[in-house]
């Protein structure tokens, strides 16, 4: 939730396109191509969740569960 949010506020993801695709009963969330440094190709994948993309976030998260109290 908090990179949907992130996305929102940095303009990747648009809010009006989003809920107008609700509207239609097709819900689409587009994300914008950028240029890929090694291929030279455009791609949205940075955006898409992956270990090379989101690795360090994921085990912060992880370490923070395993270090909160049981009580």
């Amino acid at each position: 939730l908090e990179r949907a949010l992130k996305f929102v506020e940095d303009s990747i993801i648009n809010v009006d396109e989003v809920l107008a695709s609700m509207a239609t009963g097709k819900f689409s969330v587009k994300l914008p191509a950028k240029r890929n440094k090694v291929t030279g190709k455009m791609s949205s994948g940075c955006y898409k969740f992956s270990f090379a993309n989101w690795h360090d976030e994921t085990e912060a998260y992880m370490r923070s569960i395993g270090n909160r109290n049981e009580d």
